[in-house]
């Protein structure tokens, strides 16, 4: 049975994006090794820039990029650019609600003017209707869960026939490494002394202050990234070894070890690590963009059958016809947790 994440990860995971919310904003400068607020929004500038060349990439590809869900949107900057700059629609989903709370002033920032929908989920239980929605996307998420099957499990059922998922800046798992500690963003003294010798990069892993609050920071060998992508129909898969490649592509098909490389290659790997990036499809074809609305497409997460909700305008709230749970709407952000999480989470 596939490893999954423990309450303490979870618990871990809200209340580490409060703080950097607050480190990064400068109002409580409470972890030191992670970037400066400045520093912060350069990142979310880059981060912004290398996904809009990424989406135009897609959609030359005839990729539909909406209705969209993206998985684990941080600030959502990703979904920002997607609503504002491609003229979708969707949802901006994270565990952390902090972090989906700070998306206005990202959108401020940026000078955007809409806002996706805000949802704060759990990845293994994702509140929408099984098929009903095109395009799935994440970035820098899969490595925070001990396994990506049951993750890529849930994102197929969610995906409507001839979807797409597109995950990219994942890491692959570099053996040769002695994993003596954790480094940080900002490197200690003696780290930098060993990052000049090429030591660094051999004995320690990234994610210090990630694993100080028990979020997992992992990382997968090909075989398990294989065994997790196999669940889709098809897919397109781009591996680079860090830091500056080689690059080598693969197509999904039927043939057992479909992620195989040349003999260098796998060593490289093996001794540097690498990224792999994905599009993955279920029943490939073209399909036309459906104007769904929010009360069409969230679902229950407390019930298995996961019913369509209703949506209280007066209220601005939703409310399961099954359960009769109700599901509350915070500064437009919907916590569509499950309700032993939710207390445990955020209260």
């Amino acid at each position: 049975m596939p490893a999954v994440q423990t309450l303490k990860n979870k618990k871990g995971e809200v209340l580490f994006r409060q703080k950097l919310f607050l480190h990064a904003s400068n109002t409580t400068p409470k972890l030191p090794y992670q970037p400066t607020k400045k520093e912060y929004s350069k990142i979310i500038m880059d981060r912004v820039n290398t996904t809009r060349i990424t989406f135009q990439n897609l959609l030359q590809k005839g990729i539909p990029l909406s209705p969209f869900l993206e998985i684990g949107s941080e600030r959502g900057q990703r979904s920002l650019l997607l609503t504002n700059e491609f003229g979708a629609n969707g949802f901006m989903c994270d565990i952390s609600l902090e972090s989906l709370l700070s998306a206005k002033g990202v959108m401020e920032n940026f000078n955007y003017t809409k806002l996706p929908v805000g949802v704060c989920a759990d990845a293994y239980n994702l509140p929408f209707r099984a098929g009903s929605i095109p395009f799935i996307f994440c970035f820098q998420t899969i490595h925070h869960f001990p396994d990506p099957y049951p993750i890529f499990k849930e994102i197929k059922r969610v995906l409507a026939p001839g979807g797409y998922f597109y995950f990219n800046e994942e890491p692959i798992k570099q053996r040769f490494n002695l994993n003596l500690f954790r480094r940080d963003y900002h490197l200690r003294w003696y780290e930098k002394i060993l990052k000049k010798l090429l030591i660094l990069h051999f004995i320690s892993r990234i994610g210090k202050s990630e694993t100080d609050h028990n979020i997992i920071e992992t990382s997968f060998p090909l075989t398990t990234w294989q065994r997790s992508i196999d669940i889709f129909d098809g897919a397109d898969i781009t591996v680079t070894v860090f830091p500056f490649g080689p690059t080598v592509k693969r197509i999904k098909n039927k043939k057992n070890g479909w992620i195989n490389f040349p003999l260098l290659v796998k060593l490289m790997l093996a001794s540097l690590g690498g990224n792999i990036e994905g599009l993955c499809y279920v029943n490939k074809k073209h399909i036309a963009e459906k104007k769904n609305k929010t009360s069409n497409i969230l679902a229950c997460p407390n019930c298995k059958r996961k019913p369509k909700l209703l949506y209280h305008k007066l209220k601005k709230c939703l409310s399961c016809p099954l359960c009769m749970a109700t599901f509350e709407n915070k500064h437009g952000v919907f916590i569509l947790v499950s309700g032993k999480q939710k207390k445990a989470l955020y209260n």
